[in-house]
């Protein structure tokens, strides 16, 4: 079983200084770059930088603890 999680309200969010500063300093850890030997130049599309999936999901890992990666399409080249 699964408990979904309520998100906060606008009141909930403005009263709750403690949650309002996690908040905060979510946003602040999600504005950083990532290393520069972490960002890799694309094979195919020139002048073009991305972040390895293996770095996506290290990352997933240490801030969320739990996630579920979902493949819902394949591009092709």
């Amino acid at each position: 079983m699964t408990d979904k999680q309520q998100l906060p309200t606008l009141s909930d969010l403005t009263q709750d200084v403690e949650l309002s500063y996690k908040n905060d300093a979510f946003n602040l850890l999600l504005s950083q770059q990532p290393p520069a030997t972490w960002v890799k130049k694309h094979p195919y599309i020139r002048d073009y930088n991305y972040l390895p999936i293996d770095k996506v999901e290290h990352l997933l890992k240490k801030i969320f603890k739990q996630y579920k990666i979902e493949i819902t399409n394949q591009g092709t080249a």
